[in-house]
């Protein structure tokens, strides 16, 4: 869709038929970036064309991915572990990790999943910290987090008793 909400095109990026594909806006080069089943991560540019970046993840794959403002690097969201790491996207190569989240238990906990166990939102903000949630199984709290682009929790927010996270 365009900016007046005009339908463009629809694009295959290697998706399976129900399959919750995870998505990010690089607002700097224009771009939709896709994380597909088969955990590969692909471009859909402004003008409606999908391009396999050659990129796949190794390991858990992501939960939730986000693109820094200046476009060069890649958020993912790890739910086995509670940690966002970083990529650098000229080259996939690993960058330190922005943020691991104290308290995370692995296996329990879940990290930018909905109640309904639908994966993850995390968001890039014009001061490109991010935004994104977890879930404290042990307390039932949903915590908001935005951690600063070095690393650093900036604020959180915990919604407690019947409030739940949904997108």
């Amino acid at each position: 869709f365009d900016a007046n909400l005009t339908f463009v095109t629809s694009v295959a990026c290697g998706l399976a038929a129900h399959f919750q594909p995870l998505l990010a806006h690089d607002n700097t080069n224009n771009q939709v970036y896709v994380v597909n089943q088969l955990k590969q991560l692909w471009t859909i540019s402004d003008a409606g064309i999908a391009a396999n970046t050659g990129f796949t993840f190794s390991g858990n794959a992501p939960c939730a991915i986000a693109i820094s403002q200046d476009g060069t690097k890649l958020y993912w969201a790890e739910i086995a572990t509670g940690i966002i790491h970083v990529k650098l996207l000229a080259d996939f190569s690993d960058l330190t990790d922005l943020y691991t989240i104290p308290g995370y238990v692995g296996g329990t906990d879940t990290l930018a999943e909905t109640y309904n166990g639908v994966f993850g939102d995390m968001f890039t903000m014009p001061d490109d910290s991010i935004v994104t949630w977890w879930h404290d199984v042990s307390l039932d709290d949903w915590i908001i987090l935005q951690i600063s682009s070095l690393g650093v929790l900036v604020n959180s927010y915990t919604l407690t008793g019947t409030r739940k996270m949904d997108h």
